[in-house]
């Protein structure tokens, strides 16, 4: 019940966000370019990771449900440590790409480049843009997807299921993504349509079904355009600064929300 202690594990929960960020998508397109694989299987392989960390996320979301209702806060926290353990020796058993090792570079100088990189006009820039407002949108979706469901005056049982359905819609996302083409303008203008049309939905209907429909079509859409994205932007920089341009585009659509 220490606000203190409470307050120092949001600021650790940010650090791990921070390193986090990134991350994914850099070891998939270095992990594919070390294989000598065509960068064009991004989307297929980073898509299937999203599908199975989705599938991880509403299994989570469900056992927890089921677990909460007949164990304390304590022992759930407790009972978190050998799965968190699990994680910690698959990481430890995990080949790391090492394509962004080939140039080292001080921690200033890194941040220098990443800056100029993801703010140069060109190519980049839009991309760039593009993938801020997207990730502002997404963590607005999942901050305060729950505020929908009070204002509709949801049942209780049903925040289970609308929250297991809306990362259900990340794994939507991964698959959508490899059948995503953003080269090609008809496919794009529609699923922007689609996009439009879901978050317009958001602020008229009413009816709490079509509401938590509407909020899964908006994750998912979301999700696969940002695989789209990563895709693009990682194919312009080199390796030793994807994963902090990545990070560095979350980072800006979090500060947005702050507004």
């Amino acid at each position: 019940n220490d606000i203190g202690l409470y307050l120092l594990c949001a600021i650790l929960w940010g650090v791990f966000y921070a390193c986090y960020a990134g991350m994914y998508e850099s070891i998939v397109y270095d992990t594919l370019a070390e294989e000598k694989q065509s960068p064009a299987l991004y989307r297929k392989i980073y898509g299937r990771i999203q599908i199975a960390d989705s599938a991880g996320l509403v299994l989570g979301g469900l056992v927890s449900t089921f677990v909460a209702t007949r164990l304390g806060l304590r022992e759930t926290y407790f009972l978190s440590i050998p799965f968190a353990l699990l994680a910690v020796t698959a990481l430890l058993l995990f080949r790391e790409p090492q394509l962004h090792k080939h140039r080292r570079q001080l921690l200033g100088a890194q941040v220098r480049e990443t800056f100029r990189a993801v703010t140069r006009r060109g190519y980049a820039l839009p991309v760039v843009i593009s993938l801020v407002i997207k990730t502002t949108v997404l963590f607005m979706m999942f901050e305060f997807a729950q505020l929908w469901l009070i204002t509709l005056n949801a049942p209780t049982g049903f925040f289970g299921f609308a929250g297991a359905l809306l990362y259900a819609a990340i794994g939507f996302g991964g698959w959508f993504a490899q059948h995503l083409h953003i080269a090609s303008r008809k496919r794009m203008v529609l699923f922007v349509v689609c996009l439009v049309v879901s978050l317009c939905g958001l602020v008229f209907v009413k009816q709490l079904f079509i509401v938590v429909l509407l909020q899964f079509v908006v994750i998912g859409t979301l999700v696969a355009l940002a695989i789209a994205l990563t895709s693009v932007l990682h194919d312009l920089l080199p390796s030793h600064i994807r994963a902090s341009a990545v990070s560095a585009t979350s980072t800006f659509g979090r500060a947005l929300i702050i507004p």
